[in-house]
C-alpha cells in the first residue's frame, strides 16, 4: 500500500520521506494546481527526484492544470524535461495533453488527476483506454463505488484522498474563483472563495467551508481497495506533513492508539474532521459553518486574567514553545508559550489539571477556551536503506558485493592469506557506513580462509561501491530523448453536423413549452435538452468523464449524437480531438476561454487536422460557479434528510447568487448575472464556431421568449464573462 505525500518545498520533501512516505507528489514552477506553493524550479526538480530515488521513494509531478492552445509547446518541453529527469509519473487533468504524452512517451506513466473528476467504473474504463495507468478518483466517490471498481478486475491503479483539505465543489467544476476574482482553480490559482463567510437566510456563516478529511479510523478497510492513499497539503508545513504521513503509516502497519494519532494530527492542523463522501459522511457533517480556520485542540480554560498574564486550568499537557489561541466572546488572543509557571515555579511541561500562569496580550474572561494550535516537538528519524553485504573469495581475489535488493554493485580485490584472525576486522570496515544513507542489515560471509587486504583499499572500495550504488538508485530509468513531438488522431476527422445551430437547455415544462412554441412559430430548428425526463433530450448530471455530456436519448427536433458539456473544460484543440475520438460529435468549449483563446484553439485545430471542428460555445445563461454534492441549504435548515425541495424555490446565496438543485440533491451556485454573448454570434461564426448553447435555469416564460427573440436582435451590453477578460 502506497502512502502518497504532498511536497511543496525541499524541506517538506525531507520530512515526508523521513515520515515513511512511499511516494511524493510535487510541481514545477508552472502548470501545477497549487501555483501559490513554493514549488520547484528545474534544477530543484532534478535534485528532488534524485534525493527521493536515492531513498527508494517515487516522485509524481503534477501537471494538472488546463492547457491553453498557445501553451502546448511550452508544457511539452516541460514534460520532456521531467521525463528525462526520471520522474516516475505525471499527474494530468488535460486530456489533450495526455493524448500527446501517451503517443510520444509511451513508457511514461500517466495518472488521471482528481480534477478530471472520475466517479464511476465507466469513467475509469475511458481513462484506461486513453492510456492512464492510474486514476485519482473524485472526492465524492464512496468506498462502495471504489470496491465495485476494484472488484471489476479492471487493470488500472486506483488512488484516493484520505486526509486533508477538501473542495466543496466537484473537482474541475469550480468556477467561483475564476469568474468572481479572475483567478482560475483549473489553472492552479484558486482564491479559495469557499473559505469565506456568506449570508444565507439572514445569517452569516462559512457555508462552503468543508471540514478536513480524516479516514484514519477506516484506513485498513480502504487499503483493501486502493493502490495509493493520497494526503492533501502541498502548502502545509514540514511538521504537518511529517505528522500526518507518520500517523497513517503507523495506523496501516502497526497496532497503535488511533486516538493519539488523531490528537497529534488535530494539533498539526484541522478545520474539524469529517469522514467525507468516501466514508459516506452525512450531509450535515461535511462542513464547519462556524469557522474556516485551524481549530486546534482544546487544552483548557481561563480561570483568571489581568494585563499581560492569564491563569489557565489545563485538561491536556502544555509544553514550552507551544502555540495556543484563547477564544472568548468577540475576541481571541494568540500566544506562543515562552515561560509558564505552575505553583510559582517555572516549568517546561505542564500536566493535565495543572493551573498554569502564562504571559498573554489581552485580558480574557473566565471560562474562555484555550486551544493548542501548534507543537514543534516532533522527533524525526532519518530514513536509511538496508543492504546485504556478500563477501567471498577464490584463490586470487576477494569479491565484495553490496545489494539493496534491486541493484547490486561489486568489486574484486587481490588479497594475502593471513596467519591471524583478519576477517572480523574486514567485515567491520565494510559495514562502517556512518554518514551515508545505508545500513548493512545482512552479511553473507562465504570466505574460505583468513585473508588480509590493505585497510586503505578496503575503505576506498566501500566508499566507491556505495557511491556507485547511489548513482544506480538515483537513475532508475534508461530514457532517451524524443526529438520530434507528434500528435495522435490525425485521421478520421468527423464531419460537422449542420442539422441545427442552437442547443437550448430548459429546467421545467413551462420553459420547454415556450421554447417549442417559439421554434414552431418562427419555423426554426434547434436541439432541446431538459433537466427533467421528457420526450426530448435529457440533460444528464454533469459529473465524471463519461457523463459530463448531454446524451442523445431521443428528439423530435434533431438527432445529434454525443455533445460534450461546456463544463467539460476543453481548452485546446488536442482535447477536442480526444473527445471526437471518443465519439462526441459536438464539443462544448470551456467558459474560461477568452475571444483570443477561442481564435487560437480553432486556428490550431484547422492547422493541425486540416478540418473545421464542430464546436459549441455558451452564449446565454447563468454560469454554474460551483456544482457540489453537498447541500448547504438542507444543512442550514437543519433537515434530517435530503430532498427537502428548498433548492427549487427562489433562494439567493449571499443575497446575489441564485441556487439550483437537481433530482440528486446536487446543488449549484449560479452567477449573479447571466452570460450574454448573443451580440457576439457573428464574431464567433467568423472564428469557425458552429453551435451555440443557451442555458435556462429559473427564467420565467417571458424571459425565455425575450432571450430567444434577442438572438436575431441582440442587445449590445451584458455580462461577457471571460470573453474580453483572460483568466489567470
Amino acid at each position: 500500500m502506497e502512502i502518497l505525500a504532498p511536497v511543496g518545498s525541499f524541506e517538506v520533501l525531507v520530512s515526508a520521506i523521513n515520515a515513511g512516505s512511499d511516494a511524493v507528489y510535487l510541481a514545477g514552477k508552472n502548470f501545477g494546481a497549487r501555483a501559490s506553493a513554493n514549488n520547484f524550479d528545474n534544477d530543484e526538480l532534478i535534485d528532488a527526484i534524485k534525493y527521493a530515488h536515492r531513498l527508494g521513494v517515487k516522485v509524481y509531478i503534477t501537471v494538472n492544470t488546463l492547457i491553453f492552445e498557445e501553451e502546448m509547446g511550452e508544457v511539452l518541453d516541460f514534460i520532456k524535461f521531467i521525463y528525462l529527469a526520471g520522474a516516475d509519473a505525471v499527474i494530468l487533468q488535460d486530456l489533450g495533453l495526455a493524448s500527446v504524452i501517451h503517443k510520444n512517451f509511451p513508457d511514461f506513466k500517466m495518472h488521471a488527476s482528481t480534477q478530471i473528476n472520475a466517479q464511476t467504473l465507466d469513467d475509469v474504463k475511458v481513462l484506461k483506454d486513453l492510456g492512464f495507468s492510474r486514476v485519482i478518483l473524485g472526492r465524492e466517490v464512496s468506498i462502495d463505488e471504489i470496491k465495485k471498481i476494484k472488484e471489476s478486475g479492471i487493470d488500472i491503479e486506483l488512488e484516493a484522498f484520505i486526509h486533508g483539505a477538501l473542495c466543496i465543489s466537484y473537482s474541475g467544476n469550480c468556477l467561483f474563483s475564476s469568474f468572481e476574482g479572475g483567478r482560475s482553480g483549473n489553472r492552479g490559482r484558486c482564491a479559495q472563495p469557499c473559505r469565506k463567510s456568506y449570508k444565507l437566510f439572514k445569517k452569516r456563516g462559512f457555508y462552503l467551508s468543508p471540514k478536513d478529511l480524516s479516514t484514519i479510523d477506516e484506513i485498513k478497510t480502504l487499503s483493501k481497495y486502493l493502490d495509493s492513499m493520497k494526503i492533501e497539503g502541498r502548502m502545509k508545513s514540514p511538521s504537518y506533513v511529517y505528522q500526518v504521513v507518520r500517523s497513517y503509516k503507523l495506523a496501516l502497519t502497526t497496532n497503535v492508539n488511533i486516538e493519539e494519532l488523531k490528537y497529534n494530527m488535530k494539533v498539526a492542523f484541522n478545520r474539524g474532521f469529517t469522514k467525507g463522501f468516501i466514508l459516506n459522511e452525512e450531509n450535515k457533517n461535511l462542513t464547519n459553518t462556524n469557522s474556516s480556520n485551524h481549530q486546534g485542540v482544546e487544552v483548557g480554560s481561563v480561570i483568571d486574567s489581568s494585563p499581560n498574564k492569564t491563569l489557565i486550568e489545563l485538561t491536556q499537557d502544555l509544553h514550552d514553545g507551544d502555540s495556543i489561541r484563547i477564544v472568548g466572546k468577540g475576541q481571541e488572543d494568540s500566544v506562543i508559550i515562552n515561560g509558564m509557571y505552575v505553583n510559582g515555579l517555572l516549568t517546561k511541561v505542564a500536566k493535565s489539571n495543572d493551573k498554569v500562569l502564562i504571559r498573554s496580550h489581552l485580558i480574557m474572561n473566565k471560562g474562555d477556551i484555550v486551544l493548542l494550535t501548534k507543537r514543534e516537538d516532533i522527533t524525526t528519524i532519518n530514513k536509511t536503506i538496508d543492504l546485504t553485504l556478500t563477501i567471498k573469495n577464490d584463490d586470487k581475489n576477494l569479491t565484495i558485493c553490496f545489494s539493496d535488493g534491486i541493484n547490486s554493485v561489486l568489486k574484486k580485490l587481490s588479497y594475502e592469506e593471513a596467519k591471524t584472525n583478519q576477517n572480523e576486522k574486514l567485515i567491520e570496515k565494510l559495514t562502517k557506513t556512518g554518514g551515508t544513507i545505508y545500513n548493512v542489515k545482512r552479511i553473507d560471509n562465504f570466505l574460505s580462509k583468513e585473508i588480509y587486504v590493505n585497510v586503505k583499499d578496503v575503505n576506498e572500495s566501500r566508499r566507491s561501491l556505495l557511491d556507485e550504488l547511489t548513482i544506480k538508485r538515483e537513475n532508475r530509468y534508461n530514457r532517451k530523448d524524443v526529438s520530434n513531438i507528434t500528435y495522435p488522431y490525425l485521421d478520421n476527422i468527423p464531419k460537422a453536423d449542420e442539422n441545427f445551430k442552437y442547443l437550448i437547455a430548459v429546467s421545467n415544462k413551462e420553459q420547454l413549452e415556450e421554447v417549442v412554441d417559439y421554434l414552431k412559430y418562427n419555423k426554426q430548428e434547434a436541439l432541446i435538452a431538459t433537466r427533467f425526463k421528457s420526450d426530448y433530450l435529457y440533460y444528464l448530471p454533469r459529473v465524471g468523464v463519461s457523463n459530463r455530456n448531454i446524451a442523445a436519448v431521443s428528439s423530435n427536433l434533431a438527432s445529434s449524437g454525443l455533445i460534450s458539456s461546456v463544463y467539460f473544460n476543453v481548452t485546446n484543440s488536442a482535447t477536442v480531438r480526444v473527445l471526437e475520438h471518443l465519439g462526441y460529435k459536438i464539443i462544448g468549449l470551456s467558459l474560461e476561454l477568452s475571444k483570443k483563446d477561442l481564435k487560437k484553439l480553432v486556428s490550431g485545430y484547422k492547422e493541425r487536422y486540416k478540418a473545421l471542428p464542430n464546436l459549441m460555445v455558451m452564449i446565454y445563461g447563468r454560469i454554474e460557479l460551483m456544482h457540489m454534492k453537498h447541500c448547504f441549504l438542507n444543512k442550514a435548515l437543519h433537515k434530517d434528510a435530503l430532498h427537502c425541495g428548498k433548492c427549487q424555490e427562489d433562494v439567493y446565496f449571499d443575497n446575489k447568487y441564485p441556487l439550483y438543485g437537481d433530482s440528486l440533491c446536487h446543488l449549484s451556485i449560479l452567477s449573479k448575472d447571466p452570460l450574454y454573448l448573443l451580440s457576439k454570434i457573428s464574431d464567433l461564426e467568423e472564428m469557425g464556431i458552429t453551435k451555440y448553447f443557451i442555458n435556462f435555469y429559473k427564467e420565467d416564460v417571458i424571459d425565455v421568449r425575450s432571450i430567444l427573440e434577442e438572438i436575431n436582435e441582440p442587445l449590445e451590453g451584458g455580462y461577457f464573462g471571460h470573453y474580453y477578460k483572460e483568466v489567470l
